[in-house]
């Protein structure tokens, strides 16, 4: 019985740190809840409106030859919850998604780390209330260039086989053979 209270106890209070990290902000009314809810739709349907338009024009396989039969898993169908819920999912199990060829739009976003001399590039997702981010890094194929890489903040599709590699002793995640999809 006292294992089951600390158990109940300890899930209330995990739900509640989760609302607060990404819940509205305190004193907020109904109305502005809301209408933060209405606007946060509209954009989600704009969202996927605009994804749709950009892939109908824009042939999966101009380098790389991935075909809509080789994708695995592509997360461009599904709703903003869900695709935050996937990638969070490769993050905590990447064994399970090993190659895998994965599709995935959201922002690009870059970083250099000195310690590598590297520039890091990366498709970031936003959950449904665009609070909480999450990004997988990926690596163009050889054919693209260093330039092909979008600007950061640009609205990106991208094709590739998910693998895990270490660096400076830490594991990552990264969709390797990348394909852009303009």
């Amino acid at each position: 019985m006292r294992n089951r209270i600390i158990f109940i106890v300890l899930a209330t209070l995990l739900a509640l740190t989760c609302l607060a990290g990404c819940g509205a902000s305190e004193g907020s009314t109904v109305d502005e809840l809301i209408a933060q809810q209405e606007q946060e739709a509209k954009h989600d349907s704009q969202f996927y409106s605009d994804t749709q338009m950009a892939e109908e024009t824009a042939p999966v396989g101009d380098i790389t030859g991935y075909a809509p039969e080789d994708i695995d898993l592509d997360l461009t169908t599904l709703s903003a919850t869900m695709v935050y819920s996937e990638v969070n999912s490769m993050m905590v199990s990447p064994e399970d998604y090993v190659g895998l060829i994965i599709k995935m739009a959201g922002t690009e976003a870059s970083y250099f780390e000195e310690n590598t001399g590297k520039t890091y590039y990366a498709c970031v997702i936003a959950d449904a209330t665009a609070c909480c981010t999450q990004g997988i890094e990926y690596e163009l194929m050889d054919g693209y260039g260093k330039n092909a890489y979008p600007a950061d903040d640009t609205y990106v599709t991208v094709v590739g086989e998910f693998i895990t590699y270490e660096e400076l002793d830490r594991a990552y995640v990264r969709l390797k053979n990348a394909e852009l999809i303009q």
